[in-house]
């Protein structure tokens, strides 16, 4: 049997450029009926609406796909300081394994996509990749890469007085 980081070594990874926003769109989709949220429970346009909003913004949020046999199964997308003169490390939003179980494993998949991230951010200079609160990594992922896990702090600012 192999090891998580073997397995993970079975997964290719490759950036998604702005010509695949459908394709990210549809991987968006499948990321978030996997997590039990129906994008399109009244109209179907889900995967048409993010491309359309990506495109445009493809340089500022970069994703990737895992692809393992064919199938594509892993997404990635990553929010990267817009502006240089503001300190920031890059924040990966979305990170989703979504292919089946009996081909490659969801941790593998996960750890695969997350050197991904990493290999790129420290390629930009960064010296960390935070991960948004909603993100959840399996724990062999987190150990894997060294990962510093914090006690969150949320604020949130209303719009209303």
């Amino acid at each position: 049997m192999p090891t998580l980081g073997e397995a993970a070594q079975g997964v290719r990874v490759r950036a998604l450029t702005d010509d695949e926003a459908l394709l990210l769109g549809a991987l968006h989709k499948q990321a978030l009926v996997r997590a039990g949220t129906d994008p399109d429970a009244g109209e179907p346009m889900h995967v048409r609406a993010f491309a359309s909003a990506w495109h445009p913004r493809a340089d500022d949020l970069p994703a990737w796909v895992a692809e393992h046999d064919g199938e594509h199964v892993g997404v990635a997308v990553v929010r990267r300081t817009m502006l240089p003169h503001l300190a920031g490390a890059p924040r990966l939003l979305v990170l989703s394994a979504l292919g089946p179980a009996d081909t490659v494993g969801e941790e593998a998949v996960c750890l695969a996509l997350v050197r991904q991230v990493i290999g790129w951010a420290r390629e930009r200079g960064d010296e960390r990749v935070e991960v948004a609160g909603d993100v959840a990594l399996p724990a062999p992922v987190l150990d894997a890469v060294r990962a510093v896990v914090r006690q969150a702090t949320s604020v949130s600012l209303p719009t209303q007085p």
